[in-house]
């Protein structure tokens, strides 16, 4: 991997991976009918949300992770998105580069970056 993106000589493999999806769901989002927003979300407690996309039905969470397999604990803070807002979704995402669609908690899914993008 190129580790100099943008003069930045020690990014990360994760950071890297989360700005790729990041440019991704900005070229969606350009294509729809009504563009949606798409925001960072971050407490002054410290809870984050890699991605909000806001839109006519409503707000997604979405968590981004490198890693080939997710976890429970990748869904925790859309979990807790999820139950600080009741008027979002009742659905969220953690979008990774696997192979499979799975459950993480309670309405929270762990969905393949292939799969989402073929999907938007």
């Amino acid at each position: 991997m190129n580790r100099a993106i943008v003069g930045e000589l020690s990014i990360s493999s994760g950071a890297a991976y989360e700005s790729w999806l990041c440019a991704e769901l900005l070229k969606w989002k350009q294509l729809q009918s009504v563009e949606p927003e798409l925001y960072f979300y971050r407490t002054a407690a410290g809870l984050e949300v890699d991605f909000l996309l806001a839109g006519e039905r409503g707000i997604l969470p979405i968590e981004v992770k490198s890693s080939e397999r997710v976890t429970s604990a990748d869904g925790r803070s859309v979990e807790t998105f999820m139950a600080e807002h009741p008027d979002a979704p009742k659905v969220g995402l953690v979008v990774y580069p696997g192979d499979e669609v799975v459950e993480l908690r309670r309405n929270v899914w762990g969905v393949p970056d292939w799969y989402l993008l073929g999907a938007l």
